[in-house]
């Protein structure tokens, strides 16, 4: 199968163009997509989606061993393989480093399954030199490692920020701002490598597959429509989880609790509508879903340390 490259023209971080593919020698065939967007010179995006016809597959993606690779599993469960013969198993929302292992990664597939991997491939030089240059010694222990094998368990707030950049327009970010996103994503799985080997308490997910699934559909919700009027026993109601689950899931997703996360979503649309629209503040408050000017007014200031009158002045064409 060939893979064409994507670069400027997708207007998507990641890339939602690419080529399909079918297995001509059988009638059960596989239906997929394998695509590539360079970020840069030290960091490609690979994003792999199958849909498999066969009772089973095997699907082989060319690596360099002096890449680091990162891996998030976002479909259905499978076994992957970096050298050939054993076969590790990946769930559902489970992640992977690879490095200095294999040229050849291998994933075995089933019957009427769909697979979603995103892969991030890092140049191990442009990666060490920044741990090197970075403030915080803790990273500095992962660039010592000659190879690598790793399978993550699930980290809410890995998944997040790879939802985050799913449902982000790549014209809405700077080249800058992406590989930002980029390297605090990589930067989550290492840190949770790095406590594991020290065996140290980690905090991991006590979520079913379910209720992860629940969470993160109602995060993008109140992304898209903060103006909604939630609460929390309504967001408990709607989602079939218990509020004490609610809450310790959106404290591991987004380390703050369901109100701040409402009220950081209506701030975040409020600052994008004061910038981009002619509406007044007034119409701003009432757009997002509160009813006091004063308390927006304040509760603007604390996040962006200026009045959203002057905010405005000083964004006014």
């Amino acid at each position: 199968m060939k893979t064409k490259t994507y670069y400027q023209n997708s207007n998507q971080i990641f890339p939602t163009k690419g080529i399909k593919s079918k297995n001509k020698s059988s009638s059960k065939s596989i239906e997929e997509e394998l695509r590539l967007k360079k970020i840069n010179q030290a960091v490609d995006l690979l994003k792999f989606e199958n849909f498999c016809r066969k009772e089973k597959a095997i699907k082989t993606i060319k690596v360099k061993p002096t890449d680091y690779i990162f891996g998030f599993n976002l479909g259905d469960s499978l076994r992957f393989s970096e050298n050939a013969k054993l076969f590790k198993p990946l769930l559902k929302y489970n992640s992977f480093i690879s490095y200095g292992k294999t040229q050849k990664l291998k994933f075995r597939l089933k019957k009427n399954k769909k697979y979603e991997i995103i892969f991030l491939k890092v140049d191990n030089t442009i990666l060490k030199e920044i741990i090197t240059n970075c403030e915080s010694t803790n990273l500095q222990d992962f660039i010592k490692i000659s190879a690598l094998s790793y399978t993550a368990s699930l980290n809410l707030k890995v998944m997040d920020r790879i939802q985050k950049l799913k449902e982000t327009k790549k014209e809405s970010l700077s080249e800058m701002e992406i590989i930002g996103h980029i390297y605090i994503l990589v930067s989550l799985i290492i840190k949770q490598y790095l406590r594991e080997q020290k065996q140290s308490e980690i905090k991991t997910s006590c979520l079913r597959n379910w209720e992860m699934s629940e969470l993160k559909k109602i995060s993008k919700e109140i992304r898209e429509n903060p103006e909604k009027p939630y609460t929390v026993s309504g967001i408990s109601k709607k989602t079939g989880v218990s509020i004490p689950r609610l809450q310790e899931g959106f404290k591991e997703m987004h380390g703050m609790t369901i109100a701040i996360f409402i009220r950081e979503m209506r701030l975040q649309k409020a600052e994008q509508l004061i910038r981009k629209s002619n509406y007044n503040i007034s119409e701003i408050v009432y757009s997002i879903g509160l009813t006091s000017r004063s308390y927006f007014s304040r509760i603007f200031k604390e996040k962006y340390n200026c009045s959203p009158s002057n905010y405005q002045e000083k964004h006014a064409s």
